[in-house]
């Protein structure tokens, strides 16, 4: 498959930070008591689900309990469907529909959470990257092509900042599809442009040196 649940571990493990910066940042420009205490209600819930879903991730196996930490963020969603943080609800829940193999599901749930979400949100093109992942490993032809045209709009798009992880992905595709010319292509693109210490650089190096 295409997507990589071990990648992303990193990424929804700091969505909690980002989350109480928002909030912060409502206070400081002068929000409401009413609208304030809101946001840290919707705050307080998702970080007590994420931290059930934090001690889940390498020792749940079951999908019912999956099913039942998925709940929990379900239940957040319904709760504060005003909430700039009600995206980042679903991004979990759809986090533990992978879990359950509910690859079609977390997909269609990921991009109402993505189409909720502020395009200038230093995670957002993370999380476009994923839906694009999520599409093409749906098993569903017409999702599958979204999600390919997404991933490669996102691997040219030189202003994203999910750009080295896209560029990847894009490689492993043209990989999978024994295109060894774009696969290799993909990874230089990685290896000339990314830092050396950058995961991706090591990712796309190591690809180069073994031969695509």
């Amino acid at each position: 498959m295409m997507y990589d649940v071990m990648v992303d571990k990193r990424i929804y493990l700091a969505v909690a930070f980002f989350a109480a910066c928002a909030v912060a940042a409502a206070g400081w420009f002068g929000y409401s008591w009413y609208v304030r205490s809101k946001e840290e209600a919707a705050y307080m819930n998702l970080a007590q689900s994420i931290d059930g879903y934090a001690k889940a991730l390498g020792t749940v196996h079951s999908p019912e309990k999956w099913a039942d930490i998925g709940n929990a963020f379900e239940v957040g969603a319904e709760r504060h469907p005003s909430s700039k943080l009600h995206p980042y609800f679903m991004v979990y829940q759809a986090d533990t529909l992978i879990h359950q193999g509910k690859i079609k599901e977390a997909s269609v749930l990921m991009d109402k959470a993505v189409q909720e979400m502020d395009s200038q949100h230093p995670l957002y093109t993370t999380y476009a990257l994923k839906r694009a992942l999520l599409r093409i490993d749906s098993g569903d032809a017409s999702l599958e092509k979204q999600g390919r045209e997404e991933l490669e709009a996102l691997a040219q798009d030189k202003n994203n900042t999910a750009r080295d992880s896209a560029l990847y992905y894009s490689g492993l595709y043209a990989e999978n599809r024994t295109d060894k010319a774009q696969a290799e292509k993909r990874f230089k693109e990685i290896v000339d442009q990314a830092h050396e210490q950058s995961y991706w650089y090591q990712l796309a190096q190591n690809k180069l040196k073994v031969g695509v």
